[in-house]
């Protein structure tokens, strides 16, 4: 995050006035003595003009030397576990209702393997399981529904336009008959 303040040229003052954070509050953030809350780390990305997920991989890679230079984030791995697990989840529930009929089955639970898989590289990063567990893999799965949506709403659009394209071609159709 001092990086990010630094590149903009803002003191710790400057961007305590323009985030409405506290000056040392930032400092000790800065420093790895604390740990900010979702709201913080939120009202210093809308005031240095990034994405609030910059700070999540910064937070998940405090400690290590350097970052990795190849290969996908801890935020990536940490969505893509997320579709991982709703993937799961969506196919033991339907193979649970085909095995018992529409209707009559009990809820399945299934453990969350590759959230736990990510969640182990999350560790070794220093990053302390109950802030995985309560921001991290939450905002994840918000993050891999997101997605989910939004391929959905393209494929219907898609769908939608395909179907549009038909029936122009049926009603032009009709009209070159018509006129026969």
């Amino acid at each position: 995050m001092a990086e990010l303040r630094e590149r903009r040229v803002l003191t710790l003052r400057d961007l305590a006035d323009k985030s409405g954070v506290a000056a040392d509050t930032i400092n000790q953030i800065e420093l790895g003595h604390r740990k900010p809350r979702p709201s913080t780390l939120r009202k210093l990305a809308r005031a240095l003009e990034v994405d609030v997920r910059e700070f999540y991989a910064e937070l998940a890679l405090a400690g290590k030397a350097e970052a990795p230079s190849s290969g996908p984030t801890l935020l990536d791995k940490v969505v893509e576990a997320a579709l991982q697990d709703i993937d799961r989840d969506r196919k033991t529930t339907n193979r649970e209702v085909a095995r018992q009929g529409v209707g009559e089955g009990a809820e399945t639970t299934v453990s969350s393997y590759a959230g736990d898989k990510v969640q182990a590289e999350f560790r070794k990063a220093g990053v302390p399981d109950e802030y995985f567990e309560n921001y991290i893999w939450p905002l994840a799965v918000r993050a891999a529904w997101a997605n989910l949506l939004e391929q959905e709403r393209a494929r219907l659009r898609e769908g939608a336009g395909a179907e549009k394209d038909r029936a122009g071609a049926t009603n032009s159709s009709d009209v070159v008959q018509a006129g026969r």
